[in-house]
């Protein structure tokens, strides 16, 4: 696989579990190899995120999913490629399921990307990102690297430079793919 050369520093800062910053379909992100704990609440620390609240994971294909949950059955509840607008589905966690990316009510939220960046870094690490706003908890999001590093200077591994393809304004809404019901527009 060809990877930009950019993105060589994060993939190589999310296989040794340290915390990159990078766009995405929506927002700029933060982000960590979502298998990694340590790296998870290493981010969970910085952002100064509850960790009840869960994540939102971010895979570029079904592969990375099933390997996360160790099922398919999700499949049958959500489109495995990305949506427009960007949508996050919240699914019912397999009991296997890493309880540090969980939220509330044993549900585990999953989007995939539709920003080229964001899928050559998950099929470079071959699974899934943690994707989350590059902001702490109660601030404004940020839209680029550069906003991003105003928030964590130097306390992130590696800041990929780019922006959201899509508006870059706002995050996914998000979508119970149980009820059908949109718990964030």
């Amino acid at each position: 696989m060809s990877l930009e050369p950019r993105l060589y520093k994060a993939l190589t800062c999310l296989k040794q579990g340290g915390l990159i910053g990078y766009p995405t379909e929506t927002l700029y992100g933060l982000g960590c190899d979502a298998l990694n704990v340590n790296a998870v609440s290493e981010l969970l620390r910085l952002k100064r995120r509850p960790a009840h609240k869960g994540l939102i994971i971010l895979a570029s294909k079904a592969e990375h999913i099933d390997q996360l949950l160790q099922s398919e059955q999700w499949r049958q509840q959500i489109p495995a490629e990305p949506c427009d607008p960007p949508s996050t589905w919240l699914v019912a966690a397999p009991a296997k399921t890493p309880y540090w990316l969980i939220g509330p009510k044993n549900k585990l939220a999953l989007r995939f990307s539709s920003h080229p960046l964001a899928r050559q870094l998950c099929d470079a690490l071959r699974g899934p990102i943690v994707s989350t706003s590059a902001n702490p908890s109660g601030r404004p999001a940020a839209f680029n690297a550069l906003q991003a590093r105003h928030y964590f200077k130097n306390r992130l591994c590696c800041y990929v430079a780019g922006r959201g393809t899509s508006t870059g304004t706002t995050a996914s809404r998000i979508i119970d793919s149980h009820s059908g019901q949109i718990i964030r527009a």
